[in-house]
This record gives C-alpha cells, structure tokens and sequence, in this order.
C-alpha cells in the first residue's frame, strides 16, 4: 500500500491551519516551514548552536527540519 499520497493529502490539510508535524511520523517539512510554526525557534537555535556548534548530533533529517 503506498501511504506517501495519503500523508502529503493530510498536511496539505494540515499547512492550511500551520498545523506542525508529529516528529515521529512521516512528513514533507523543513527548516523554512517549521520556524514559524514554533514560537521559541530562534531560541533553540541560539541553545543548538551553543551545545552543538560544529553539529557533531546532526544527520541528513535533522538538517532538514531544524536547518544547518
């Protein structure tokens, strides 16, 4: 069963209302998108940038949903 069409058709619901992802489950998000569906991102930025400045706990996901 291809589930992909079936996700991109509820986040597109979802967008409408900046609705934000469950982490755990699979969308199309990405840095650009989320930062202005969560009040405090700037902050956790300025805390990721501080505990994690040369991104040693980053992967491919995570620059893709919190950025570089």
């Amino acid at each position: 069963m291809d589930f992909v069409p079936y996700f991109k058709a509820v986040e597109s619901i979802m967008n409408s209302y900046q609705g934000r992802p469950h982490w755990g489950k699979l969308h199309f998000q990405n840095s650009e998108t989320l930062a202005p569906r969560y009040q405090k991102w700037q902050m956790f930025q300025t805390v990721r940038d501080q505990v994690d400045p040369k991104r040693v706990f980053a992967n491919t996901y995570l620059e893709t949903v919190l950025g570089k």
